[in-house]
């Protein structure tokens, strides 16, 4: 059985023990297809860590899937085409619009397209839109519909399109920015039921203003997000239904999650400041359900029943007192996180807050990093991670005792740079995927984990670059970092890029992961996890081999290629989904 130090089946049990920001901050682990003028990204010396509610919407980069290799708290699995907004893509070009599409047989298209229509210094205003659809073929696993033949194939397919809009303003006095985005996915879910197609669709709002003041600079953003399923997960019909308010039929659950964020800032002196964050994250679950074991009137034997627990809330009021000091060669940010926990769990959580930095000289630092993150887990981060989830459970919050990280940075020195790095993090609770009788959702994991990582980096003259990561974790029965969700113990990032003609750029990187694992649940006699044994098994080693290439035919026309997957391999995404094999997208992109 899996020995864990605490093992709860289902997210939503958090509530059972009394036991709450938006999509749009997650970190993902993409590949974005798309014309941007390159810029050098070398390792730099960290700032003065000047908190910011929201990001400017120009963004010049050219990302690459190796570009990630710091992982986030949800990581995707599979690689789509993500929204490309305006600003992202033309920031400082004389163009206001952009189209581009992809396709590879048998099935990845891709297509995003946009548009600034008001385009003044002070003033922009930019819509944007995004498709992504991917199909393919496997043979079927444990988990598909018993009735189809081993020498069978069964269709896995995702689509998901995004609409979306972006507003900013700048003034003497500060800068407004406003956000919105709509987003409907649907994905095949053969192994619930042939033919089998779950909804999903969300929705975001977010506004914020930073201002410039110098004298007592203050900023303000509030947000609103939901996303939810359309269907209710098949399968679940034989489990009984244990409800005060009976009769209930189990429906798919939605989350509603508002947001108010901000902070003000008072300098004294040259070099020092006083400050206040204060972070309130607000969620709301409707028709949530958690699964579990009942025994019925002393039997000799436990039945798997769907507990609902209707309306739930889990929220985060969060407020961070610190002090800020910065010099040439030394920086520090030191404070107390308070974390109010009300609505399913309450508690008031006290942990440090700091950064630190040391910067000798141009080609040194040393730094260090202390938090503790406490918040709602969104339906949209589960989704991310596995669209195959059952639509009618969730997460709890995620509750970080501590998270702390030391490294150094060496370079820029001659095109050269190295970042080394080793932390530790103490985790309460921590959602990960589980299968349960064949069906996916989520269970709560706690535990510590040390890890580690080092990356490198060399450019010559802006013709050639190579690079090279590797991070490590300590992962198993005991040890849960909950950054890697699939509880991988080994991730390798490496690759080049060259650029042998001045229109011509060429590059392969390479992505290994190993030790990923998930936990598989199942009857038998002696029950360990509400009646059912659990067992780690294997997701299968990510061994992914990607070429990227952009021949820019003019300065507004380019035709580009992104293939991943070269060698052809196998993993899961998640237990008993295999990934595709050869995949990514030809395409060509126009600026306007």
């Amino acid at each position: 059985t899996l020995n864990m130090k605490a093992l709860y089946l289902m997210a939503a049990a958090l509530a059972a023990t009394s036991l709450s920001a938006a999509g749009q901050q997650l970190n993902t682990e993409v590949v974005i297809d798309r014309e941007i003028e390159p810029e050098v990204r070398e390792v730099a010396r960290p700032a003065a860590f000047a908190p910011q509610l929201f990001s400017a919407p120009v963004a010049k980069l050219n990302l690459r899937a190796w570009e990630y290799d710091r992982p986030g708290q949800i990581r995707r699995q599979l690689t789509v085409l993500d929204p490309a907004r305006y600003a992202d893509t033309i920031a400082v070009s004389p163009y206001r619009g952009y189209a581009s599409v992809g396709y590879l047989p048998a099935m990845n298209l891709g297509a995003n397209a946009g548009y600034r229509f008001i385009n003044r210094k002070d003033t922009r205003l930019g819509a944007w839109l995004n498709y992504s659809g991917q199909s393919y073929h496997v043979n079927p696993a444990r988990f598909l519909d018993p009735t189809v033949s081993d020498k069978d194939k069964v269709s896995l397919s995702q689509h998901v399109f995004d609409l979306g809009a972006d507003f900013s303003h700048n003034t003497e006095y500060g800068t407004l920015g406003i956000d919105a985005a709509f987003t409907y996915g649907t994905v095949s879910q053969p192994m619930y039921k042939s033919d089998f197609n779950q909804n999903a669709t969300g929705f975001e709002l977010n506004a914020g203003w930073h201002s410039v003041s110098k004298k007592l600079p203050w900023h303000l953003a509030v947000g609103f997000s939901t996303f939810g399923f359309d269907k209710v997960t098949p399968g679940f019909e034989d489990y009984a239904l244990v409800d005060e308010r009976a009769p209930y039929k189990p429906d798919a659950v939605r989350d509603y999650n508002y947001t108010i964020k901000g902070g003000i800032e008072k300098p004294f002196g040259n070099h020092s400041a006083f400050g206040l964050d204060m972070d309130l994250q607000f969620q709301h679950l409707s028709q949530l359900n958690f699964l579990g074991m009942w025994d019925f009137f002393g039997g000799a034997e436990d039945v798997p029943v769907i507990y609902n627990m209707g309306d739930c809330n889990y929220n985060v009021l969060r407020f961070t007192p610190y002090y800020r000091y910065a010099r040439a060669k030394f920086s520090a940010r030191i404070g107390v996180d308070v974390a109010v926990c009300l609505g399913e769990y309450k508690k008031t959580r006290f942990n440090a807050n700091a950064l630190m930095a040391w910067t000798p000289s141009q080609q040194f630092a040393a730094w260090l990093r202390y938090e503790a993150p406490v918040r709602p887990t969104t339906l949209h981060e589960l989704y991310n991670y596995s669209p195959y989830m059952s639509s009618m459970f969730a997460a709890g919050p995620t509750l970080v005792n501590g998270h702390g990280t030391i490294g150094v940075t060496i370079g820029p020195l001659k095109g050269f740079s190295l970042e080394i790095w080793g932390g530790c993090s103490d985790t309460d609770a921590t959602p990960f995927m589980v299968s349960v009788d064949n069906r996916d959702l989520y269970m709560i994991a706690s535990g510590h984990a040390f890890t580690y990582g080092a990356r490198a980096r060399y450019s010559y003259n802006s013709l050639f670059t190579v690079h090279a990561s590797a991070e490590g974790s300590q992962n198993g029965d005991d040890n849960v970092n909950y950054l890697w969700l699939d509880h991988a113990k080994y991730d390798v990032k490496a690759g080049f890029e060259i650029t042998p003609i001045e229109k011509l750029t060429v590059g392969l990187d390479w992505h290994f992961r190993s030790g990923r694992n998930a936990v598989y649940c199942f009857k038998a006699d002696g029950v360990d996890l509400y009646g059912y044994d659990a067992e780690l098994r294997s997701l299968g080693i990510v061994n992914d081999l990607g070429l990227h290439a952009a021949y820019r035919i003019s300065d507004a026309l380019t035709v580009s290629a992104n293939l991943q997957n070269l060698m052809c391999r196998r993993w899961q995404l998640v237990q008993g989904v295999d990934s595709p094999r050869l995949n990514g997208l030809l395409g060509v992109s126009y600026k306007f």
